[in-house]
């Protein structure tokens, strides 16, 4: 009963709900622990559920900001965000430093690169 596919699909009634604005904070998880008694384990999931499409799409804003970097350091950018990004595709904690850290730390990385 803890299988990811089956947590995520009742997450994504949070964002059914409210497809353009999300149904707010925390409502991916709701929505998966009424039907499942698991968190929604997935940061990506939340920000979606949570802030709709239009709190994605300025997400997604910040991520293609990170990438703004020389020409020659685009791998080591997309290597280190791969690093930092995609284990928050199995963790919660959108609003905590779990998830904050990891892109402070790309802010600052691409910050020491295009210097």
């Amino acid at each position: 009963d803890n299988i990811r596919l089956v947590i995520w699909a009742e997450a994504l009634k949070g964002f059914f709900k409210n497809v353009l604005f999300g149904s707010g904070l925390g409502s991916a998880s709701y929505y998966s622990v009424l039907a499942t008694h698991y968190q929604s384990h997935n940061n990506y999931l939340d920000i979606l559920c949570d802030f709709g499409i239009v709190g994605t799409a300025l997400f997604l804003m910040i991520i293609v900001f990170l990438f703004k970097v020389p020409k020659g350091k685009k791998i080591y950018m997309l290597s280190y965000a791969i690093a930092f990004l995609l284990p928050l595709a199995f963790i919660n904690g959108f609003q905590t430093l779990v998830s904050w850290v990891p892109m402070l730390l790309l802010v600052n990385e691409k910050n020491i690169l295009n210097q």
